[in-house]
């Protein structure tokens, strides 16, 4: 699944600006691969929808992406009702039931970035599925220093099972991106 993160820039973001990125994902992943389109971000709620319809019902996107802030504005913002009006009956389809849902949600990946710390990395290896969490530090977002913390949150976890810590810096990745394996 190629996802594709929604350019940071204040104000509204010019509609099309992720048609583009939609397209070039698409044609990058026409042999049958998923993807998920970017949207944009919460500073753009009704951009947002437009390009949720857009790479859905056009494109044929499996799914999409959005940024869970922007600015202090976040995707429970009242001005987002829209957005989840369009996307709630593809989310839950023909009567999905909470269950249902909850497991898609354990299928997701997930990485591993702000979440190596004693209660959030044990949650999170509770939460996700077996074999869905990739290594992920936020770096150059946020400082090296940080960045280093995290990970040596991470590595030094006293509970990981064998090969599991291995699964998480290399392994999952190989698994979604098969050309890592070669590398």
């Amino acid at each position: 699944m190629a996802c594709l993160s929604p350019p940071l820039v204040r104000g509204p973001r010019v509609h099309g600006a992720g048609r583009v990125e939609c397209r070039a994902v698409a044609l990058a992943c026409a042999g049958g691969r998923s993807y998920a389109a970017p949207l944009a971000g919460p500073d753009d709620p009704a951009g947002a929808r437009a390009e949720a319809v857009h790479a859905l019902d056009e494109l044929g996107s499996d799914g999409v992406t959005v940024l869970s802030n922007a600015y202090g504005r976040y995707l429970g913002d009242p001005d987002f009702e829209p957005l989840w009006a369009e996307l709630d009956p593809r989310l839950r389809p023909g009567g999905a039931t909470p269950e249902d849902l909850l497991a898609e949600l354990r299928r997701f990946w997930f990485d591993t970035a702000f979440c190596a710390g004693p209660a959030s990395l044990p949650s999170l290896l509770a939460f996700a599925a077996p074999g869905r969490l990739l290594y992920g530090s936020d770096f150059p977002m946020l400082p090296e220093e940080w960045c280093s913390g995290y990970d040596d949150g991470l590595d030094g976890y006293p509970h990981w099972e064998d090969g599991q810590l291995h699964a998480v810096h290399r392994g999952n990745a190989e698994l979604v991106v098969p050309r890592l394996a070669r590398a």
